[in-house]
């Protein structure tokens, strides 16, 4: 299961500005759905009740996971090149929502036992991106357009795939190990899966997958964004949406991250490529449930009418197992298993019927600067100035014992830079710390040595850097060293 970090105080507070404006057009097309992934553990009769459910309060589509390793357990014939695709299990859920008027969300994900860079492995990137695009186009074969599946059940309400979600998180080490070269790694692998899909479907939109905030173990998303697009510049005007999972303690902190992100596109020369929330949510284990009930409803009320170019949300989730009190994954769902709704289900749906039923109202500011012109005076271009951190880190010698981190904070910071140890035989992958230095406030690069123990095949570096303004960014990189011999 997803692990939720937060990294933002719960009193971080956002003021909106409502602009005077004629009244908006209607609600875009499949904006509002929710994430069901416990949906294909249910019987179908239970689907059933809760997709009803779904539909009745308005939703339009469902996302989960169209995981490679249940079609493709196999490789492809080692003659041929041919591969063999298993759609059972797809096939049953696709027809479920599509008789319910439910449009799919496929996350396009992750590898097989045969396919990760890290056999085995499957949060491994895939060895071959080639390979993976060939899944992403079969699923879009299946599923799309004019997929097979719709001229086989000609019975079925007519809702192919429009989007394709091309993996989950992958600016964390949990969903992508590792993070070393991620943001450059996954620009291949996005180009190779959305030109595949265009060859069979080209009206599809292919969204980058959901990044995750800032934390340990996480590229922070800005920084994921520049590094992609600064890899590949051939991104520009390539991008159909990015994808995006600003868990935070309150709706201030979501809009606070939606402008951060906006601001960021803006930086690389992607301003106008929209946003889709393919997360975000509240666990009870740390918020009440009137407190997630009021942000979903308000959330839905304000992001259609948004400044954001906000074009989809869907909360995570619809139900969770509510088994273990230790787990806060276990309390993210808005509807019960009996297929009634907690309070949070009854307040998103209320909302979402609402708002379709009606152009929106007045557009809301969120994304646009929400401060007067003489705060804007007063206001030094230092504090405007976000928080940039660059961090490369190298290995050296014979067997790659040796580290060299060179670090930099264009405006300035104070850092503290840590290596630590990740144990393989550790199923948890707990980090035990090595090495650990306090840099002082400075704009200039810092070069730090670390030397490793041979006893560690992989090293993780991590460095928190704080400005005077109080801002934070960490930094993260992973490697994996050769073994002594």
């Amino acid at each position: 299961m997803r692990l939720r970090r937060f990294s933002l105080p719960s009193t971080v507070l956002c003021a909106l500005a409502f602009a005077a404006a004629p009244p908006a057009h209607a609600v875009p097309e499949d904006f509002f759905g929710v994430n069901g992934q416990m949906l294909p553990l249910l019987s179908p009769e239970q689907q059933q009740r809760h997709l009803a459910a779904m539909a009745a309060g308005g939703l339009q589509f469902v996302r989960h996971d169209a995981s490679w390793v249940h079609a493709e357990p196999e490789p492809p014939d080692p003659v041929t090149g041919a591969h063999a695709y298993r759609w059972d299990e797809l096939d049953r859920q696709v027809a479920l929502y599509a008789a319910n008027g439910l449009r799919w969300l496929p996350i396009i994900d992750y590898s097989t036992a045969w396919s990760g860079r890290i056999q085995g492995e499957y949060f491994s990137p895939p060895a071959d991106p080639r390979q993976y695009a060939a899944y992403a186009a079969a699923v879009a074969r299946r599923y799309g357009g004019t997929g097979d599946f719709w001229r086989e059940h000609p019975e079925l309400p007519r809702l192919p795939v429009m989007k394709y979600e091309i993996w989950n998180e992958q600016n964390t080490d949990h969903f992508w190990r590792d993070q070393a070269d991620a943001p450059e790694y996954y620009a291949e692998l996005y180009l190779a899966a959305r030109a595949a899909i265009k060859a069979v479907d080209p009206d599809a939109r292919v969204v980058v997958g959901g990044l995750a905030l800032e934390n340990t173990g996480v590229t922070d998303p800005d920084d994921f964004i520049t590094r992609m697009y600064r890899h590949r510049p051939e991104l520009l005007g390539k991008v159909d949406a990015v994808g995006f999972h600003p868990y935070t303690p309150d709706v201030g902190g979501v809009y606070m991250k939606l402008r951060e992100i906006r601001a960021t596109l803006s930086r690389v020369g992607a301003g106008d490529v929209p946003l889709e929330l393919t997360e975000l949510g509240w666990t009870t284990t740390t918020a009440s449930e009137s407190h997630r009930a009021d942000s979903l409803a308000r959330l839905a009320d304000t992001l259609p009418r948004s400044d954001c170019n906000v074009t989809s949300l869907a909360p995570h989730t619809w139900l969770t197992n509510e088994k273990n009190p230790a787990d806060r994954e276990d309390w993210f769902g808005i509807y019960n298993l009996d297929g009634t709704p907690k309070p949070s289900g009854s307040a998103y749906l209320s909302s979402v019927q609402r708002v379709r039923s009606a152009a929106v109202g007045d557009s809301v500011s969120i994304c646009s600067s929400a401060t007067s012109p003489s705060r804007r005076r007063r206001a030094s271009p230092r504090a405007r100035r976000p928080l940039v951190v660059f961090m490369r880190v190298k290995r050296l010698g014979r067997r790659n014992r040796r580290l060299v981190a060179a670090i930099r904070c264009p405006g300035g910071c104070a850092m503290r830079v840590k290596a630590l140890g990740v144990s393989r035989r550790d199923k948890r992958r707990r980090a035990v710390p090595l090495w650990q230095r306090s840099l002082a406030h400075s704009a200039r690069r810092r070069l730090l040595r670390i030397r490793v123990s041979p006893r560690w095949r992989v090293v993780r570096v991590d460095a928190r850097a704080q400005d005077r303004a109080g801002r934070v960014k960490v930094r993260t990189a992973t490697l994996r060293l050769h073994t002594a011999r």
